[in-house]
């Protein structure tokens, strides 16, 4: 899958659509989904296979027209023949890639899908949220209270993103916990810059 996404990065686009990219942020929708299938009881081998496959057609250009998400769980399933799968578990492995964006879902999905739709959603929430708010502010040349602001915008959004799985709420509280504590550290430490006010500010406050 690494050399699939490798024949259609568009690097002129910006490093989220490079295949190095794309390939460390599999990896971790795989840690987690690890992680959130054991503690719910998945089909792991559907569960890793999936998280392994869920963006493999996020940097094909055929994308600009179909959902990559559905265009992926079409590209599985070639692959996935090709490996010898059971039809059923081609389907299912399918199922969670076809669903597991946000504009995908449907009701009545398998354990597995909503596994993967969790573990994808958990992806640069947390400590990597900060970074990544972080990363988008400098792009748009942002000082630090300007940052803070992104942040807590972004926090909040978060907020309304829908999870599937107990395991998979448990650890986005978590993760949304250690971002509302640091953006209130940050809040805190750039409360000094008021320690002057009104006639006893120095120039330029």
């Amino acid at each position: 899958m690494q050399k699939y996404m490798e024949s259609t990065q568009r690097p002129e686009l910006g490093v989220r659509r490079t295949a190095g990219f794309r390939w460390r942020h599999t990896l971790r929708v795989l840690a987690a989904a690890r992680e959130i299938g054991k503690a719910e009881g998945a089909n792991l081998d559907i569960v890793e296979m999936a998280a392994l496959l869920h963006d493999v057609a996020k940097l094909d250009q055929r994308c600009d027209q179909v959902h990559h998400a559905v265009l992926g769980s079409e590209i599985a399933r070639d692959f996935l023949h090709q490996l010898g799968l059971s039809p059923e578990m081609v389907d299912r492995i399918a199922e969670a890639v076809r669903y597991h964006s946000f504009d995908t879902h449907c009701d009545g999905l398998a354990l597995e899908t909503l596994v993967l739709k969790d573990a994808d959603r958990l992806d640069e929430v947390g400590a990597l949220g900060v970074i990544a708010a972080a990363v988008r502010a400098g792009r748009q040349d942002m000082d630090y209270r300007h940052c803070l602001a992104y942040g807590l915008e972004d926090l909040q959004n978060l907020k309304a993103v829908p999870f599937y799985t107990a395991s998979g709420r448990k650890i986005f509280a978590q993760r949304l916990r250690f971002m509302a504590s640091f953006w209130e550290q940050a809040r805190a430490e750039l409360a000094g810059e008021k320690i002057f006010s009104g006639k006893n500010a120095p120039d330029g406050a």
